[in-house]
């Protein structure tokens, strides 16, 4: 099984993907994980390279689920894709979250990619 999720930032990707990777028992890849190398200092955008070899070793699982708002250089995930989720919150939804993630990260509850 493929899935791949795509929607604006505060759709709720990150969490259905979440919660389908652990009821399916399927590995889960966030697109933003590719772009970015992540450290405790602060991220630092990978190279292309980097990124569409770690792209490309996901799309090698037998099973995935790929989210995240990156379109190009991910549309080889979504042609291969068995399922693909469009997530379309109303703005002023996807604001709130927005908001409250912001929040959270500056409180350190939660660690933002913003």
């Amino acid at each position: 099984m493929k899935i791949y999720i795509l929607g604006s930032v505060g759709s709720g990707k990150t969490t259905v993907a979440r919660r389908l990777s652990v009821s399916l028992c399927i590995p889960h890849f966030e697109t933003d994980n590719f772009v970015w190398h992540r450290q405790t200092e602060g991220d630092i955008r990978n190279p292309e390279s980097v990124r569409d070899a770690q792209f490309l070793a996901a799309l090698e699982q037998p099973s995935w689920i790929i989210e995240g708002v990156h379109i190009g250089w991910t549309d080889t995930a979504i042609h291969a894709a068995d399922t693909v989720i469009f997530l379309d919150i109303p703005y002023h939804r996807r604001t709130l979250r927005f908001v409250f993630r912001y929040i959270s990260s500056e409180r350190r509850q939660e660690k933002s990619s913003l």
